[in-house]
């Protein structure tokens, strides 16, 4: 598998890099592609079978009730029941499109023709992202509700802004904390510097190490957020040990070039 997403990357951002003249639908073509692989995978990830169990538990009632045992967002479960008549692949159809448009419309509207390669880059091989926003499927879809509010952070538009960043925490609780993000938007000139890269990079580093030290406070804060239940299989994946590093190196690699890739573009970008 690994090598399959190697190459759907290259060739992706090498779609991405043809220019317009030579052919006008290179970052179409990019999408497309990703689309296809993440429409059509199977059995991918840690909690693929968890979201198909928990799909056939909703879809087989006769009408529809929140269950607050499932530890699954209201808003999730009442998608599993809209798309009850298509079943489970049919809703991974779906939302894969939705979630690809999203990504797509925000690279062609903010990030320059040159970059394009780099914004295929970040979501295909950042740990974060592609592969596991393609197993956590309510993480993925909230990222993609709130990139649809990002236009309404430019515009210091409030109201729609509130509404898609509470549609996303009925997706997913976690979604909470992009609320404050919205005073972004009042941020008109937005230059990184080289030492506010050094210092993002040092935080990075100091954050990765304190990590498992946090545990506690952060199982603490899901305890008093009541998300203790929903969450308890990654705190237990973090006592038992389970090592990212591999991950970590990739991601401090692409978080360095990208920094300093963005000092060179305007603020929205940068936002972005």
């Amino acid at each position: 598998m690994i090598y399959l997403v190697i190459i759907l990357g290259i060739v992706a951002m090498a779609l991405s890099q043809i220019s317009p003249r030579h052919f006008k639908y290179g970052l179409e073509s990019a999408w497309l592609l990703i689309f296809i692989f993440l429409a059509i995978r199977y059995d991918f990830g840690n909690d693929y079978y968890n979201y198909q169990y928990i799909f056939n538990d909703i879809a087989s009632a006769s009408s529809f009730a929140y269950d607050d045992t499932l530890h699954f967002e209201k808003g999730w479960q009442v998608l599993c029941w809209i798309f009850k008549p298509v079943g489970f692949y049919g809703m991974v159809f779906v939302l894969t499109a939705f979630e690809c448009y999203v990504y797509y419309r925000i690279i062609k509207q903010y990030v320059p023709q040159k970059y394009y390669w780099l914004s295929i880059f970040l979501f295909v091989f950042s740990p974060g992202l592609m592969l596991i926003g393609a197993s956590m499927m309510r993480n993925q879809l909230a990222i993609a509700i709130f990139l649809c509010s990002v236009k309404f952070i430019f515009e210091r538009r409030i109201i729609p802004y509130l509404l898609l960043i509470y549609l996303a925490t009925t997706i997913h609780r976690s979604a909470i904390i992009l609320y404050p993000i919205f005073l972004l938007g009042f941020i008109r000139n937005l230059k990184i510097s080289n030492i506010t890269v050094y210092i993002i990079l040092i935080g990075y580093i100091v954050l990765s190490y304190l990590g498992p030290k946090l545990s506690p406070i952060v199982e603490q804060l899901a305890i008093l957020a009541n998300m203790q239940e929903t969450y308890e299989v990654y705190s237990t994946n973090t006592r038992n040990g389970i090592s990212y590093g591999i991950g970590s190196v990739i991601l401090f690699v692409i978080l360095t070039y990208s920094l300093f890739i963005v000092g060179r573009l305007d603020c929205k970008a940068n936002l972005i």
